[in-house]
């Protein structure tokens, strides 16, 4: 979206969207059922709740016709943490699910996400146009795009893939339980046909 031509404020804008959707999802997808072993999860599941609040708000406020946008820079940085919490409570969900390669996935992506939003942040884009010299230094430029995107796609990948593993072994573990009730509720029936 930075190298095709469109507006800073319309970039700011769509990314404040996806952080408001992050926002949003995170109070489901962060149960409280962590903080009955560690009570610190209590911290970290709302430091997270609050740090991708902040992020789309910080988003939001380099969209408003001000000079002073220190404090949309501040609200970024907390997202990250944020972010870096969120996928935190995830990979103590995997932990105790005993899916450990979830686990290894979210956490590697949980520690790289703050060098990598830091990376992005600094970097020079969004530009209004983006053009790649067609002499020698054409391919430096390519390179340098690609340093800027290719972390991105590659971490939404990973953790996409760590929470379909997590999906998957949930709707696994709730049909098991459902097979359960299910036996549970034929046997206490027949028995009280028995006992009748």
């Amino acid at each position: 979206m930075s190298m095709v031509g469109i507006s800073l404020n319309t970039y700011n804008s769509v990314l404040a969207i996806c952080a408001a959707v992050a926002a949003i999802a995170i109070w489901p997808l962060s149960p409280n059922t962590l903080d009955r072993e560690r009570p610190a999860w209590f911290f970290v599941r709302f430091g997270g709740r609050a740090g991708l609040a902040c992020w789309a708000f910080g988003l939001w406020w380099y969209t408003q016709p001000t000079d002073d946008k220190w404090e949309a820079t501040v609200m970024q940085l907390i997202g990250l943490v944020g972010g870096m919490l969120f996928l935190a409570i995830l990979a103590s969900i995997a932990r105790e699910l005993e899916l450990l390669h979830a686990a290894r996935k979210l956490t590697t992506s949980s520690v790289l996400l703050i060098p990598i939003g830091l990376y992005t942040f600094v970097m020079p884009f969004p530009q209004n146009e983006a053009t790649i010299d067609q002499g020698p230094f054409g391919f430096v430029a390519v390179v340098f795009v690609l340093l800027s995107i290719v972390p991105w796609y590659w971490l939404l990948l990973r953790v996409a893939r760590a929470v379909l593993e997590l999906a998957s072994e949930a709707r696994w573990t709730q049909r098991a339980h459902q097979d359960y009730s299910q036996r549970e509720a034929g046997w206490h029936d027949r028995m009280k046909q028995y006992e009748e």
